[in-house]
């Protein structure tokens, strides 16, 4: 699902993942007015134990305004957790920083409801 959070357009896929080792990707999109550069890129799991992502952070040297560019994350997966991507570097000269709200991960498949009670 994309989303926008000014000035960034943001998509993570998969967000459903299998247990184990893999990538999951973000697309970026600038849809500010102002150039963003020197961009440090970090997926951050809300619980290591769960989903840890096993890379540093990713570097953007520039996302001009009207831009994208797609990064890859290595995790590793073992249950449902959330997780956001946070953003750190300089738009048209400044500091800036931004994070994405919480994205939830869905690990394995998703279970059946129990059977209800016969009436």
């Amino acid at each position: 699902m994309v989303a926008v959070r000014y000035p960034i357009k943001y998509e993570l896929r998969p967000r459903r993942l299998a247990p184990g080792e893999q990538y999951v990707w973000l697309s970026l999109s600038n849809v500010g007015e102002e150039p963003l550069t020197d961009i440090e890129a970090e997926l951050v799991s809300q619980d290591a134990a769960q989903i840890e992502v096993t890379e540093p952070p990713n570097h953007i040297s520039s996302l001009p305004p009207g831009e994208g560019e797609e990064i890859g994350f290595e995790v590793s997966a073992a249950a449902s957790t959330g997780a956001y991507v946070k953003l750190q570097g300089e738009r048209d000269g400044a500091p800036f920083r931004w994070e994405s709200p919480r994205l939830e991960l869905e690990v394995g498949e998703t279970r059946a409801a129990p059977p209800e009670k016969p009436a």
